[in-house]
């Protein structure tokens, strides 16, 4: 009975997915991440935007077509944000953070403008954790606000 128990036990270890060993600092390294995204887009820094996601991401923006890759997504930003006169200003809300895993974590989010016909919308975020710990926007989903 013992040997069964141990067992089930150890199974159930490499069953469960891994979760943060510390989940504030990763909610917290999380949030930074979003607030990092928010304060580079309102200075039109669209390299250091882009330098957030990983390689390999990729974007879908409401109706925009996909973006793979940091050149493609500074791209995109640019034709969305390049020419934005420079009072438009979006402010991001994380409206929830969940973890799929021990490095990964999907982020919801709410943004608001400040000017422009799109005054609000939503986004869902998956970002992955690095060796060393930063963690890296893999994919980004924006939505057009819920009704």
């Amino acid at each position: 009975m013992r040997r069964l128990i141990l067992v089930l036990t150890v199974l159930a270890l490499f069953v469960t997915p891994a979760l943060p060993q510390n989940k504030t600092a990763d909610e917290s390294a999380l949030r930074a991440r979003v607030g990092a995204f928010e304060a580079a887009l309102n200075k039109r820094d669209l390299a250091a935007v882009a330098a957030l996601f990983a390689p390999d991401a990729d974007t879908i923006v409401n109706d925009a077509p996909l973006a793979t890759g940091r050149e493609a997504i500074r791209a995109a930003l640019q034709r969305d944000w390049g020419s934005a006169p420079t009072v438009r200003r979006i402010t991001l809300t994380v409206t929830s953070i969940r973890f799929v895993g021990s490095d990964v974590a999907l982020v919801n989010t709410r943004a608001q403008f400040s000017e422009g016909t799109v005054k609000e919308d939503r986004g869902t975020w998956i970002l992955a954790k690095q060796p060393g710990g930063t963690w890296l926007i893999t994919a980004m989903r924006v939505m057009p606000k819920s009704r």
